[in-house]
């Protein structure tokens, strides 16, 4: 698997080579906000390039009327109501649970892949066909997980210690192969299976991603600004100059760096992800300023994206090995036409801007990348192990101490 990234200036720390080999480099000016984060360093480019591409990107139309790390809920603002900012919010902190759920998922997927490596095939078949999950081995995608991340990992813990009996051909019966004389013989041997190891190891394996997470969602500001500064060219100039500066590279080495084998499909999966929630949240909040009647269009617009999802979106919530999907999609809505939809029947006409949506997608992804965040921030995910094991703990004390009782 290979990536896309324009050319780089030599980084000045190993960690922020791993994460330039993740996403695109910036290509203009990032959008000041209130998170610091490793980033790599652009190419400078030429100033009106730099100037125009910013301000087409920062237009007042499509700020967020909130942020996510402001403690208090800021004034209404761009048309959407304070009732409408305390929704996008729930529905932001809902998004959490799949967010780590597809943590799990990928720590399940990448743990099975460490075990192959060492030739431990019983254990990475175990991991995968643990709580139903049969088939994830072969799955690239975020929907995978039956059951909450949690309730995987205490189902895990708690389960008790098994012993299999492997039996296989045995490759050296004598004879020229292929003899029908000869008996087919078999050898065979036990294996014990602690379940509780290896929920330790996915534990470890989950917190190692974690980290990744944290690096890899700060490069999508940049991510959108460069689908902003290809699309700004491809209209003014009809090709990308800055595109063949772009140079393929390998997703994984394991010689100079600690990166997850599976760090760039994760990082393409977390971008379909990202499209994905950011499509209903723009959805869902065109539809509400439509019933607040504070934008005529916003129906129109809800129902054209909602067409466009089911048209060209739906793949992004199956099973791909193909990259860039969740960017395609972002630049489909880009590239469309405005259009005129109404002004018959005795509907009133209003105007669709595809790229406005964009915009607000964008922004959206953004958004959401800081909220999932701030979910794995170093310590987080080790919190979450350390109260699930002493829930468990508490657990089983309380248990024993009703016993004794009786």
């Amino acid at each position: 698997h290979r990536h896309t990234l324009p050319a780089l200036q030599a980084p000045s720390s190993s960690r922020t080579m791993q994460s330039a080999k993740l996403a695109f480099c910036n290509s203009v000016s990032v959008v000041p906000t209130a998170r610091t984060t490793t980033t790599p360093p652009a190419v400078s480019r030429s100033a009106n390039v730099r100037s125009s591409a910013s301000s087409f990107c920062n237009r007042p139309v499509f700020n967020h009327p909130y942020s996510t790390t402001s403690s208090t809920a800021p004034a209404p603002m761009g048309g959407v109501s304070m009732t409408s900012w305390k929704e996008r919010s729930e529905r932001r902190a809902k998004s959490i649970t799949p967010f780590k759920n597809f943590l799990t998922q990928r720590a399940i997927q990448t743990l099975a892949t460490y075990s192959r490596e060492f030739l431990d095939e019983t254990s990475a078949e175990f991991v995968e066909e643990f709580g139903g999950h049969s088939g994830l081995h072969a799955y690239q995608g975020y929907k995978f997980m039956k059951m909450d991340w949690n309730e995987y990992l205490i189902s895990m813990v708690s389960a008790p210690t098994e012993t299999y009996t492997i039996k296989k051909n045995n490759p050296y019966r004598g004879g020229t192969p292929g003899n029908p004389y000869i008996k087919e013989t078999f050898l065979s041997y036990k294996v014990v299976v602690d379940p509780s190891k290896i929920a330790t190891r996915l534990m470890e394996c989950r917190e190692h991603i974690a980290n990744e997470f944290h690096q890899d969602l700060g490069l999508i500001g940049q991510e959108s600004l460069e689908i902003v500064r290809h699309h700004r060219a491809m209209v003014t100039h009809k090709k990308d100059d800055q595109g063949a500066l772009q140079m393929a590279i390998f997703d994984h080495d394991p010689l100079h760096n600690t990166s997850s084998p599976k760090r760039a499909g994760t990082y393409e999966l977390l971008k379909r992800m990202l499209a994905v929630y950011a499509y209903r949240e723009v959805v869902a909040a065109r539809k509400a300023a439509a019933e607040a009647g504070i934008d005529r269009a916003a129906e129109a617009e809800a129902a054209w994206l909602e067409r466009m999802f089911a048209e060209h979106g739906t793949p992004l919530e199956g099973s791909s090995h193909r990259y860039g999907m969740g960017k395609e999609f972002v630049e489909k809505v880009l590239n469309s036409s405005p259009r005129i939809v109404g002004g018959i029947d005795g509907v009133e006409p209003a105007l669709v801007d595809p790229s406005k949506l964009a915009m607000m997608m964008l922004k959206e992804m953004e958004a959401l990348a800081e909220c999932w965040q701030d979910a794995v921030m170093p310590g987080l995910t080790e919190e979450d192990h350390l109260n699930l094991r002493r829930t468990l703990l508490e657990d089983k004390v309380k248990v024993e101490v009703e016993v004794e009782g009786e």
